[in-house]
């Protein structure tokens, strides 16, 4: 019921708006521009403004697009058109629908509900499009194999056939088919993308050699079924892939083949390679430029105590994506060879935890490294560490991010002085101690969503060096970090005041915009601080000298009262004044005649001395 109310709705708004895709546009109101291009929700106008050469339709709700759509002259200058349909509108294409775009170049139709009736046979959809390159029918999951090759009979050569998602929905396969390799072959497509799509490889396939110009390929997330001679497709499979230079196979391992998860690990291999490979996708991954296997794996990999030698081989691949494939340690020895041009290698998301120095060091000529989203602040405490860009010297980007570093060695970057863009965003740095100031080439220091309150010291002026003194000032982002605006961090607000970026601290509780007047409010807050900090000094030091005054005039009428009464008590004792018969009696037992005389009669006579200023008077006795 639910659907049933929707298809209604969109039904009446499809009515709402007319049956044919064509609305005059009134001056700018119905539509957007930006710079060159027309943006629309739901239909395709008859006028364009001028000078336009990009139109896009976000939303279309026409059921067939009228060929007086675009005879209007001010569409002949558009060379870029992509359509967007929408979900619940079944959209059909007729004859003759684009004959007026004779400049048109790329052309993307996104429809799940595009399809073709059995009882059509139209071979001239794409009549008129002479200069067309690039075809998108990504997202047409309903869409058939037959009905593609129908609008691709007339047309003479095709550059790019992008076909993500297509014939994809529920049991529907893609036929990868003679006629399908025919086609690719007469129209000498070069990229071809087939991401997400269901392929059934369906025979029988005829052997004879065909040229084909394929350069790009996307296999990507698809699922391959094959109901033909395997021999057979191979050497099909071998002339299509034989000049492909970019090739995106990820996440397609557990549909084509089994992964022994420890192939590398605790082993020694030495690869001979040679140009005699009897399997033509070794072949294929030696010869590509651009190899992209991400999601390969599927569980956990840890690669340890290995050994690859592939120095003897004649690698030519030049950009390397090995992302989201779980390879948490990668401790292994590998020796690429001397000439390889790898410049960009990415090994991002991967949880890794450990990578060793020797697994890539012998990669010189690798310009873009990729490693965010790993676990790298777990293999710090490792000497490996520090080593881990040593070789890079040709090193122009480096990503770091997402790896929860709260610390760097201070040499980690030393040998690469040709860095351009360090990103260190999303970690625990509290300050940047690593050594900066010999990147003579950086221009962007990422250091966003860390843990930053202020940056003091030499650190400091570390930064101020990179801002004023390198031949171009170096861009640093602090975005999101806790910074704080007190009397410590006021060098470094200043200093942030700056820097074109607009950034916000924390002041006596309150966020507050870093500007100027941060800087005057922070400059006070610091002479307040002195102030308190003097008078409060103060206050302490004069309580002290009076403290210690009061302590010293009572101890002086102490002092004085004790002499008093040791004058008189003399005085009265001299006179025979004294009350007391005895000063002091000891009663003890024989037995402890000689510890009494020897222990406590010493001290008992030498206080009493103190105490009286005379001498003893009764001899041994213990009677004073």
């Amino acid at each position: 019921m639910l659907l049933l109310q929707k298809n209604l709705f969109f039904t009446v708004l499809v009515f709402m708006t007319g049956l044919y895709g064509g609305t005059k546009i009134n001056g700018m109101d119905d539509c957007l521009t930006d710079e060159s291009s027309v943006k629309r929700e739901h239909s395709l106008p008859y006028v364009l403004p001028d000078n336009m050469s990009r139109v896009i339709v976000n939303d279309f709700l026409h059921v067939m697009i009228k060929n007086e759509t675009f005879t209007n002259s001010t569409w002949m200058s558009i060379d870029f058109l992509d359509i967007t349909v929408n979900l619940y509108v079944n959209l059909r294409l007729y004859d003759y629908n684009f004959f007026s775009l004779t400049t048109l170049k790329t052309l993307g139709i996104h429809s799940p509900r595009l399809r073709f009736n059995n009882e059509q046979n139209q071979r001239n959809i794409m009549y008129g499009l002479t200069t067309l390159h690039t075809l998108n029918l990504s997202s047409c999951s309903n869409f058939s194999a037959r009905g593609l090759l129908s609008m691709l009979e007339t047309h003479n050569r095709l550059d790019a056939l992008i076909l993500d998602q297509f014939a994809s929905t529920g049991s529907h396969n893609f036929d990868f088919d003679q006629a399908f390799f025919e086609i690719i072959s007469k129209l000498e497509i070069r990229k071809l993308s087939l991401s997400g799509c269901n392929l059934l490889f369906k025979g029988p396939f005829q052997t004879e050699n065909r040229s084909y110009h394929l350069h790009d390929l996307d296999i990507s997330n698809t699922t391959l079924v094959i109901s033909s001679d395997k021999s057979e497709l191979d050497v099909l499979l071998k002339g299509l892939l034989s000049k492909v230079k970019s090739l995106d196979a990820s996440l397609i391992q557990s549909r084509f083949f089994e992964l022994d998860y420890n192939f590398l690990s605790n082993k020694t291999i030495n690869v001979k390679c040679n140009n005699t490979y009897d399997n033509y996708i070794n072949r294929l991954y030696f010869r590509v430029e651009n190899l992209k296997l991400n999601g390969m794996i599927s569980r956990s990999m840890d690669i340890n105590n290995s050994f690859v030698n592939l120095t003897k081989c004649n690698i030519n691949l030049e950009s390397l994506q090995l992302r989201s494939n779980k390879l948490h340690i990668f401790n292994s020895t590998i020796l690429w060879p001397s000439k390889m041009p790898l410049y960009e290698l990415d090994l991002s998301l991967n949880d890794l935890e450990y990578l060793s120095p020797f697994a890539f060091g012998s990669v010189l000529s690798l310009k873009m490294f990729q490693l965010a989203h790993n676990k790298l602040h777990l293999m710090t405490s490792f000497v490996e560490f520090r080593y881990l860009f040593l070789t890079f010297k040709q090193l122009l980007h480096l990503d770091l991010s997402h790896n929860q570093l709260s610390w760097l060695p201070t040499t980690m970057f030393s040998n690469n002085i040709n860095l351009t863009e360090l990103d260190l965003s999303h970690n625990e740095f509290a300050s940047i101690s690593f050594e900066i100031r010999h990147l003579i080439n950086l221009l962007f220091l990422n250091m966003k969503s860390n843990k930053i309150l202020y940056i003091d010291g030499s650190d400091l002026r570390n930064l101020v060096f990179l801002t004023h003194n390198m031949p171009k000032p170096v861009e640093i982002s602090f975005s999101d970090n806790p910074l704080l605006c007190n009397c410590k961090s006021e060098p470094f607000i200043t200093w942030l005041t700056n820097i074109k970026r607009k950034y916000t601290c924390t002041f006596d509780g309150n966020d507050i915009a870093v500007n100027d007047k941060a800087v005057d409010e922070t400059r006070f807050l610091c002479i307040r601080s002195t102030v308190v900090k003097i008078s409060v000094s103060a206050g302490i030091a004069i309580l002290c000298i009076i403290s210690l005054a009061i302590t010293f005039n009572v101890y002086r009428k102490r002092k004085r009262e004790i002499v008093r009464k040791r004058e008189n008590f003399l005085e009265d004792f001299k006179n025979g004044l004294v009350e007391q018969k005895f000063l002091c009696f000891l009663s003890f037992s024989s037995e402890d005649e000689g510890p009494t005389i020897s222990l406590i009669y010493e001290n008992l006579r030498e206080s009493l001395k103190a105490l009286t200023g005379i001498e003893d008077r009764g001899g041994s006795s213990m009677f004073w």
